[in-house]
């Protein structure tokens, strides 16, 4: 559908260039195309790294089996996504509040990033740590 939308093949396209600013049909079916490859990949490498996750013939089996599968970093962040949402929205805030995002050269933007990452994933590890919530 995206070939025949972004392009003019066999004279039945429509021709339409891909446009994010226009949420047009092509962009529509690029980001449609593209995030079902993704989880396509993910559900291979888990089908091919981690067979034995969906196989378990009990309930505690199958918590073992995920917690193998799943690295402590993501099982933190699964645990408390809402807080580290909204410490990100607040760290973004931040940053964009005290350091001149445009200005800023390639090895300090990667040295703010890095911490910017840092410092959630560890608020998201020490959460987990003492086995802090929030919920709504």
């Amino acid at each position: 559908m995206f070939f025949f939308n972004s392009s003019y093949a066999f004279g039945y396209g429509a021709n339409i260039l891909v446009s994010r600013r226009l949420a047009n049909m092509p962009y529509v079916l690029w980001v449609a195309a593209f995030n079902s490859a993704q989880i396509l990949l993910f559900c291979l490498v888990e089908t091919l790294f981690f067979p034995s996750v969906h196989r378990s013939t009990s309930q505690q089996g199958e918590k073992e089996r995920n917690a193998f599968a799943t690295s402590p970093i993501l099982h933190a962040f699964n645990r408390s996504g809402l807080a580290v949402f909204l410490a990100a929205n607040l760290l973004t805030g931040l940053v964009n509040l005290t350091v001149p995002t445009l200005d800023v050269k390639m090895p300090q933007a990667m040295a703010i990033l890095v911490l910017y990452t840092g410092v959630l994933t560890g608020l998201a590890l020490i959460m987990d740590k003492y086995n802090l919530k929030l919920r709504l």
